[in-house]
Protein backbone atom coordinates (compact mmCIF):
# COMPACT_ATOMS: atom_id res chain seq x y z
CA UNK A 1 0.00 0.00 0.00
CA UNK A 2 1.26 3.16 -0.71
CA UNK A 3 1.75 6.26 1.75
CA UNK A 4 0.21 9.39 1.02
CA UNK A 5 1.81 12.36 -0.24
CA UNK A 6 1.74 15.61 1.86
CA UNK A 7 0.31 19.00 0.57
CA UNK A 8 1.29 21.74 3.05
CA UNK A 9 -0.18 25.31 1.83
CA UNK A 10 0.15 28.56 4.53
CA UNK A 11 -2.28 31.59 3.85
CA UNK A 12 0.31 34.68 3.68
CA UNK A 13 -2.39 37.20 2.87
CA UNK A 14 -4.89 36.38 5.21
CA UNK A 15 -4.88 36.91 9.25
CA UNK A 16 -5.50 34.00 12.04
CA UNK A 17 -9.12 34.19 11.91
CA UNK A 18 -10.20 34.60 7.94
CA UNK A 19 -12.33 31.66 7.58
CA UNK A 20 -11.87 31.13 4.37
CA UNK A 21 -8.58 31.93 3.65
CA UNK A 22 -5.89 31.84 -0.13
CA UNK A 23 -3.43 29.34 0.20
CA UNK A 24 -0.45 28.91 -1.20
CA UNK A 25 1.34 25.61 -1.95
CA UNK A 26 4.96 25.44 -0.45
CA UNK A 27 5.26 21.82 -0.64
CA UNK A 28 7.97 22.13 -2.59
CA UNK A 29 9.59 23.53 -0.05
CA UNK A 30 9.36 21.28 2.65
CA UNK A 31 11.87 19.02 3.84
CA UNK A 32 10.68 17.44 6.77
CA UNK A 33 7.23 17.36 8.26
CA UNK A 34 6.60 15.87 11.54
CA UNK A 35 2.63 15.04 13.06
CA UNK A 36 1.91 14.06 16.22
CA UNK A 37 -1.99 13.50 16.73
CA UNK A 38 -4.18 11.66 19.92
CA UNK A 39 -4.08 11.16 23.40
CA UNK A 40 -1.11 10.35 25.47
CA UNK A 41 -2.60 7.80 27.95
CA UNK A 42 -5.85 6.88 29.01
CA UNK A 43 -6.39 9.12 31.65
CA UNK A 44 -6.25 12.74 29.21
CA UNK A 45 -9.37 13.33 28.37
CA UNK A 46 -7.98 15.90 25.82
CA UNK A 47 -6.50 14.96 22.69
CA UNK A 48 -3.44 16.84 21.69
CA UNK A 49 -1.80 17.53 18.47
CA UNK A 50 1.36 19.47 17.11
CA UNK A 51 2.90 19.51 13.41
CA UNK A 52 6.85 20.57 12.87
CA UNK A 53 6.82 21.89 8.83
CA UNK A 54 11.19 22.82 8.36
CA UNK A 55 11.09 24.31 5.06
CA UNK A 56 14.03 24.92 2.80
CA UNK A 57 15.32 28.58 2.48
CA UNK A 58 18.28 28.08 -0.06
CA UNK A 59 16.82 31.03 -2.60
CA UNK A 60 15.88 33.22 0.90
CA UNK A 61 12.32 33.22 -0.34
CA UNK A 62 11.16 32.76 3.30
CA UNK A 63 13.90 35.40 4.84
CA UNK A 64 11.64 38.38 6.05
CA UNK A 65 14.39 40.69 5.52
CA UNK A 66 15.23 39.81 2.01
CA UNK A 67 13.15 42.62 -0.17
CA UNK A 68 13.70 40.76 -3.37
CA UNK A 69 11.72 37.74 -1.87
CA UNK A 70 8.54 36.66 -3.17
CA UNK A 71 6.82 36.89 0.14
CA UNK A 72 8.58 39.85 1.59
CA UNK A 73 5.88 42.04 3.40
CA UNK A 74 3.96 38.52 4.13
CA UNK A 75 6.12 36.49 6.41
CA UNK A 76 4.62 37.38 9.59
CA UNK A 77 3.32 35.54 12.75
CA UNK A 78 0.32 33.66 13.10
CA UNK A 79 -0.25 33.17 9.63
CA UNK A 80 -2.24 29.65 9.24
CA UNK A 81 -1.39 26.92 7.71
CA UNK A 82 -2.70 23.53 6.60
CA UNK A 83 -1.48 20.00 5.95
CA UNK A 84 -3.40 17.98 4.02
CA UNK A 85 -2.94 14.24 2.44
CA UNK A 86 -3.37 12.97 -1.31
CA UNK A 87 -4.25 9.51 -1.98
CA UNK A 88 -4.32 7.78 -4.88
CA UNK A 89 -8.30 7.99 -4.99
CA UNK A 90 -8.35 11.70 -4.01
CA UNK A 91 -6.99 14.20 -0.93
CA UNK A 92 -8.70 13.80 2.49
Amino acid sequence: MAYPAAVVEIAFDDGPYVVSPTWTDVTAYVRELTIDRGVNDDWNLVASGSATVVLSNRDRRFDPFYTSGPYYGKLLPRRQIRIRATHSSGIS
